[in-house]
């Protein structure tokens, strides 16, 4: 990403105010699911890969997310730079699905494969999360964790 993106992925938990804030870019992929299995058919679901550029994981998502214009950024918001380039996003959500998959004779029995919508642009998105007092909120799930401390060492 050459500069950081001003949308952000849709916020479950809103930040309040005296919440420090630290954004991490990621790219927003639409996908089809396939998944098929040894007793079950053929199906097919529409999800989102959201590819951290920070650290290359990737989650997969049901549904299409839309990322968003946040109306109120505040000035002393950290964002994270990235390290993903956008070619290797796909692979990383490829490498999500695979690892999700079970290997030897049980791939007979569940597998799945994801193939990408290319729209013409790589779309772009920060995740926020917020730090609030002992805790760290992921504002995209709302799933907080008490490692608000060593995220504060980290940045």
């Amino acid at each position: 990403m050459k500069e950081a993106p001003r949308k952000f992925l849709p916020l479950k938990a809103e930040p309040e105010p005296g919440d420090r804030l630290v954004a991490v870019p990621c790219y927003v992929l639409s996908a089809n699911m396939a998944e098929r299995g040894l007793l079950t058919r053929l199906t097919v679901k529409e999800v989102t890969a959201v590819v951290d550029a920070a650290r290359g994981s990737a989650v997969i998502v049901d549904g299409a997310v839309e990322p968003r214009e946040m109306p109120e950024i505040p000035e002393d918001i950290k964002i994270l730079p990235a390290r993903l380039k956008p070619s290797e996003a796909e692979g990383a959500a490829l490498a999500a699905v695979s690892a999700a998959s079970p290997r030897g004779w049980k791939r007979g029995l569940r597998h799945s494969e994801l193939f990408f919508k290319h729209s013409g642009e790589d779309v772009s998105a920060l995740r926020l999360y917020i730090i609030r007092g002992p805790l760290l909120i992921d504002a995209f799930t709302g799933e907080s964790s008490g490692a608000a401390s060593l995220i504060e060492f980290i940045i």
